[in-house]
């Protein structure tokens, strides 16, 4: 039985696990993605993305699937100053899938069946795509709505991954921008009329506009977030000649290539 670990120990432990990916068309990462609509299947993947197989002792033999999306989680100011590299992580959310990228899950040490489990200590640590060093970002939490919305949109995004609590922490951490997107999980009310993804949002608005700072709240048309709208909302064609030479235009200028592939398409689209 693999024995229980906790904080900087757990997170040391995941990490000797986590490996590149082969970004093959057909990798159930990929699979993930198309499902959902989450990702153009033309742009190369987020470079902080990693991977864990089944068989990896994390999973300990009991794993429904293929393997695990490892998404690295730091707080925001981590990630301005290493960018464009992934900083090192406070901790690790994986999301379990099967090879056709399908949910999947394992039976931790606990003995319950999980399959978005987190390492470390996630407290106000994010996963990012795109360069958060500019002055404006879009926030969403999980990291399928950052996928749906980075696909889509041409403001990098910041996920939280967990419903900001409380509010005025992420207040502080988001201050280095001037400009704030959000684009909350629209929950429906509990026993108790709340609304925790929501009303978190709330919150953080009013504490950013009493600082005299510019937030703007977004809600998709369908379901609860980006990433359930993203399942009805395909991607267009795009013309990849077209793409590469506004791509290459922008690393001219000093993007990296990958945020430069990202942006350019968000306005091709």
């Amino acid at each position: 039985m693999t024995p229980k670990r906790h904080g900087t120990d757990a997170l040391r432990w995941i990490r000797s696990q986590i490996l590149p990916i082969a970004d093959a068309h057909d990798h159930p990462v990929r699979n993930w993605m198309a499902k959902r609509n989450l990702w153009r299947p033309e742009l190369p993947l987020p470079p902080s993305i990693r991977w864990i197989p089944a068989d990896a002792p994390v999973f300990r033999g009991s794993h429904s699937g293929i393997g695990a999306i490892a998404f690295p989680l730091a707080p925001v100011e981590a990630w301005r100053a290493s960018y464009p590299d992934t900083p090192s992580p406070s901790a690790v959310q994986l999301v379990c899938i099967d090879a056709d990228g399908e949910r999947a899950d394992y039976e931790n040490s606990q003995g319950n069946r999980v399959d978005k489990p987190k390492f470390g200590n996630a407290r106000m640590s994010v996963w990012t795509i795109g360069d958060v060093r500019g002055e404006s970002v879009s926030v969403c939490e999980g990291a399928a709505d950052a996928l749906a919305l980075a696909a889509r949109e041409p403001d990098p995004v910041i996920a939280t991954l967990t419903t900001p609590r409380p509010p005025t922490a992420w207040q502080v951490a988001l201050s280095m921008f001037s400009s704030v997107t959000i684009w909350p999980d629209m929950d429906t009310e509990d026993e108790q009329g709340r609304r925790p993804g929501l009303d978190a949002v709330v919150a953080l608005a009013q504490a950013r506009k009493l600082a005299g700072r510019f937030i703007e709240v977004m809600g998709v048309d369908v379901d609860k977030d980006a990433a359930d709208a993203a399942i009805t909302t395909p991607f267009g064609d795009i013309d990849m000649d077209e793409l590469n030479r506004f791509a290459e235009d922008l690393q001219s200028e000093g993007t990296e290539t990958f945020e430069a592939m990202r942006y350019a398409s968000t306005l091709l689209k």
